[in-house]
């Protein structure tokens, strides 16, 4: 008895070395997001409308896009210090001018060039800025937006590990133009990111519907 018993393990040794290893697929940490949310009202004279962002993010004025010369072109960004992205908003006059850098194909180095921007310009940038993530994108969706107060414009939604998920503009065809994208200080990995991805849609969504232009 104790010798098939032991027969018995020594089979089962051996087949569970001859076995195949199966490493356990790649997973990611779940991040959890709040159930509710709660905001406060911006205005800033600079962007010529108010809106409204989250209590628990930041809004901070991008040095790097303050420009004198340009009219009336203003930059701040939506900082979520807890989930490691930002959303840059842009402002822009309708018709203003704006700071571009432009590059010497010879030299190779760029130079700040004044030009105006058209409506039909900044629509063009829009498309062509979230189109540039196409490479790392399976799809881009466009959705139309609006609310009560003259504002109007596009959401895209862009998928696969793009490096900026979700853009959008909105406008009042005449004035006022208003741009943000969202970016991770991180490589993008659409399975774990898209539950912010998700998270920051609904805010993006609320700013839009909370959004007034004062001139």
């Amino acid at each position: 008895m104790r010798h098939s018993i032991l027969l018995l393990v020594l089979a089962l040794l051996i087949y569970a070395c001859n076995s195949g290893y199966q490493p356990k697929p790649k997973g990611y940490f779940a991040i959890q997001v709040p159930t509710s949310r709660s905001y406060k009202l911006y205005s800033n004279p600079a962007f010529n409308c108010t809106f409204e962002y989250p209590t628990d993010c930041l809004l901070q004025q991008d040095s790097n896009y303050i420009d004198p010369n340009s009219n009336n072109q203003s930059w701040v960004n939506l900082v979520y210090p807890n989930y490691n992205c930002i959303v840059y908003l842009s402002y822009n006059k309708v018709g203003g001018t704006a700071r571009y850098k432009v590059m010497n194909n010879l030299t190779g180095k760029y130079k700040d060039t004044l030009k105006v921007n058209s409506f039909d310009k900044l629509v063009k940038d829009a498309f062509d800025l979230t189109g540039k993530h196409i490479y790392k994108s399976n799809e881009i969706t466009n959705t139309k937006v609006n609310n009560n107060n003259g504002v109007s414009g596009v959401l895209f939604t862009v998928g696969g590990d793009a490096a900026s998920p979700l853009q959008f503009f909105v406008t009042d065809t005449a004035k006022h133009f208003f741009r943000g994208a969202l970016y991770y200080d991180a490589q993008p990995k659409q399975d774990s990111t898209s539950p912010v991805t998700a998270f920051v849609k609904k805010d993006i969504l609320h700013l839009i519907n909370s959004m007034r232009w004062v001139k």
